[in-house]
């Protein structure tokens, strides 16, 4: 069996096994509406894909792309996989002056790292202070963020936390959660979210993204590319310890149905086939 996972590794998986026996599944993380691998490599894809003994989407909007170039019986729709967390998520968040947004992300354009800096700069501008945004990841324009962190002023106000291989902590030790993406797949770090009950702020950067955030029920959602919007957001949030809470006690539904335990029988059926 080979497993893939990214545009160019699948196309280069598929043909590498092209006239072998072997089992090849291969993945789609993305958003396939508005993703692009570039030119050749996109017609490859979906030339090359209904080669595939298996292909995998995680959002539903990818799966109905890919059900144009591939056969139904081939595709598999399975959500992203998350560890809940084991004890109680929300007890150390009490107590602070200091209220703490948290992302992790990429640092790469399509994750909209610089859409969130400049909501901090306009929630500095309306006098709101009392918060410190940790930013957990590393990508190719951290140099360029940081820079652009500098240049409108916020630095005192940003912790730049690198990539981590463990980030429960962080989810822990925040009051609010910020995802600020151009697009998305379905992103884990937002069900992570969830799953350690913080209150979040999202931009509508894809349908999965939707379907577990409902409008001032457990988060607010806002458009993408709108830096002001996202600040009053977040300018909401902190402002509001009430609000706050009443969004952390919200029952995660759906986020529970992605644990690993339900995902691990519908991947063991792609990898290996039906039994």
């Amino acid at each position: 069996v080979v497993i893939s996972f990214l545009g160019e590794t699948n196309v280069l998986a598929i043909i590498a096994t092209r006239f072998s026996r072997t089992r090849v599944v291969v993945n789609e993380r993305s958003n396939l509406r508005v993703e692009s691998i570039g030119g050749i490599w996109n017609i490859l894809r979906w030339v090359l894909y209904r080669f595939a003994t298996v292909v995998i989407a995680n959002t539903k909007d990818s799966y109905l792309v890919l059900s144009r170039y591939v056969r139904r019986s081939n595709l598999r729709l399975i959500a992203n996989p998350i560890f809940l967390p084991s004890h109680n998520p929300i007890s150390q968040r009490s107590g602070r002056d200091k209220v703490i947004i948290l992302t992790v992300s990429r640092c790469a354009r399509e994750k909209g790292i610089d859409v969130l800096l400049n909501a901090i700069k306009y929630l500095l501008d309306q006098g709101v202070d009392k918060f410190a945004l940790r930013i957990v990841g590393d990508g190719p324009c951290l140099s360029e963020l940081m820079h652009l962190s500098a240049s409108i002023g916020i630095d005192g106000m940003v912790e730049w936390c690198g990539k981590k291989n463990d980030v429960e902590e962080y989810y822990r030790d925040a009051d609010i959660f910020v995802l600020a993406s151009r697009y998305e797949g379905m992103p884990n770090v937002l069900l992570e979210a969830a799953a350690y009950r913080l209150p979040i702020v999202v931009t509508e950067s894809s349908q999965a993204v939707r379907r577990f955030i409902k409008q001032n029920a457990n988060g607010i959602l806002v458009p993408i590319d709108a830096p002001e919007e996202l600040g009053r957001a977040l300018q909401t949030l902190l402002a509001n310890p009430e609000k706050r809470k009443i969004f952390s006690e919200k029952e995660i539904g759906e986020v529970s149905k992605n644990s690993a335990e339900e995902i691990l029988g519908e991947w063991k059926e792609a990898l290996l086939g039906p039994r």
